[in-house]
């Protein structure tokens, strides 16, 4: 069986059985410039040449912690104020004997201590003699407490060696008689499972590690996570000794798993001690991964998995295909009401223009000439030929208005357009510009004699025909229908 843990009784603990003489007065300054730390920020102190406390107890063994605050006298000797220790009346033979060789303020610091003590009740007291110069300051009384008699509702201390810590993970390093232990790993954990209702990280800055800030984070249970910060100290620095690291709000009386992990990435994380407030006096004999204060997750069971994702996947699969499907039917579709547009004739409606068409005046050289429909005729280009797409332009001439009205004129815009050779042709067998001047000769006599003028009008579209008002009397306008090509 393991030894039974310290128990703290604070210098406040006068339900405990603490009782101080007159002259003593409650301090309330934690000292915090000063190495060490002062137990919940309180001590009493004294300045009487004559004061005294006692208390009672039952266990093992007893000692008392609190405030050094010494002077240089002469030759250099330390001036403390003087304090004798008993044990049911017997003194205690360690007291004064380790004080420091100069002047210094030291919290924490162990005042007397007795050990190997009977099993029972016991009474342990300090006479003091102090001054004004020379106050003296209890901080707490610490007892190994009695199995067979344990004592109610105690705040316990474990050691960094507890057999209920358990060091998950990363390296954790310290002295041979783990005085304290320290991690520089990122990612570095520890847990604990424990009764009680308040826990109190202790911690202290290490010589010769990394002084940058690091940060670590703890988990009560299954509550919120809580970041901490860590502070190291410099190259040549005195270290400041014991300090609290984190102090969690009070929780209800129980089993609790605390977890611990150093974030990174300087200065160690360091358990100097670990005070549980309503702990146990003996370890529980160890934690295990498997404690049920661990979150823990039940996954489905792989058959109903299986079929979830089966549906999921078979479900986007079919929605996939009937995308897929749609998208080719829309494609077909576009794609042949395409080719049928491709291959229709595109219409546009007929557009009222004067100058829609060019005209071909015949001189009386049988030469085609090209007019505006609606012109003066006073200044038109000539091209040579008949009628035909490639034309050569000829020099500019002028047209008498007389001479148009004995010349037919044919018009002729957009495609080709070829008269029947018959048109143009003699039944004497002539042929090339000669027939076709015989022709135009012979149909100029029969037009002159009816004063009227016959125009051939090819038009470039299908539209709607508008009559022309500007047309002249007498005329006599064909009409002929657009050529098409195929495509």
């Amino acid at each position: 069986m393991s030894r039974p843990r310290l128990t703290y009784y604070d210098d406040t603990d006068i339900s405990a059985g603490l009782n101080y003489s007159a002259g003593w007065f409650e301090s309330f300054d934690s000292f915090s410039e000063d190495k060490g730390l002062v137990w919940k920020g309180t001590q009493h102190g004294t300045r009487a040449s004559q004061a005294s406390l006692s208390f009672s107890f039952i266990g093992a063994s007893v000692s008392l912690t609190g405030r050094i605050q010494g002077i240089n006298g002469t030759d250099n000797k330390l001036l403390t104020p003087t304090w004798r220790c008993f044990v049911d009346g017997e003194p205690v033979e360690d007291a004064m004997q380790n004080l420091p060789n100069r002047t210094t303020q030291i919290n924490n610091y162990g005042l007397c201590s007795k050990s190997d003590l009977s099993a029972g009740r016991h009474t342990f007291s300090v006479e003091v003699e102090a001054s004004q110069e020379l106050p003296f300051y209890a901080d707490r009384i610490s007892v190994r407490p009695i199995v067979e008699r344990p004592p109610e509702n105690p705040t316990v201390q474990l050691q960094p060696l507890d057999e209920d810590f358990l060091y998950l993970s990363g390296t954790w390093s310290g002295p041979t008689g783990g005085d304290y232990r320290f991690t520089t790993h990122p990612g570095a954990s520890v847990i604990l499972d424990f009764h009680g209702t308040k826990v109190i990280w202790v911690s202290e800055a290490l010589r010769d590690q990394p002084a940058g800030r690091s940060t670590g984070v703890y988990t009560l249970d299954d509550r919120e996570p809580v970041v901490f910060n860590i502070s190291g100290i410099g190259r040549g620095d005195d270290p400041v000794g014991s300090r609290v690291l984190f102090e969690t709000d009070s929780f209800p009386a129980g089993k609790h798993r605390l977890n611990v992990t150093f974030l990174g990435y300087s200065a160690p994380l360091v358990l100097d001690r670990l005070v549980v407030e309503g702990g146990d006096i003996l370890a529980l004999g160890g934690t295990s991964l498997d404690s049920p204060f661990a979150k823990t997750i039940n996954p489905p069971p792989p058959s109903k998995a299986g079929a979830i994702a089966g549906g999921v996947v078979g479900a986007v699969v079919g929605l996939a295909l009937l995308l897929g499907l749609g998208w080719f039917l829309y494609n077909k579709k576009t794609r042949k009401a395409k080719v049928v547009d491709d291959g229709a004739a595109v219409v546009e409606g007929f557009k009222p223009d004067l100058l829609v068409a060019t005209t071909y005046d015949i001189g009386r050289s049988g030469t085609l000439q090209p007019l505006r429909y609606g012109s003066t005729l006073r200044s038109s280009n000539s091209f040579t030929g008949s009628l035909d797409r490639t034309l050569s332009p000829q020099s500019s001439q002028s047209v008498r208005s007389g001479a148009l009205r004995e010349q037919p004129t044919f018009f002729y815009k957009g495609t080709e357009f070829q008269p029947p050779s018959t048109a143009f042709s003699s039944s004497t067998g002539q042929s090339g510009a000669d027939s076709e001047k015989a022709s135009l000769s012979q149909s100029h006599s029969a037009l002159d004699r009816s004063a009227s003028r016959v125009q051939l009008l090819q038009h470039d579209d299908s539209g709607i025909r508008l009559h022309n008002d500007r047309e002249p009397a007498g005329d006599i306008v064909e009409e002929l229908p657009p050529s098409y090509t195929v495509a």
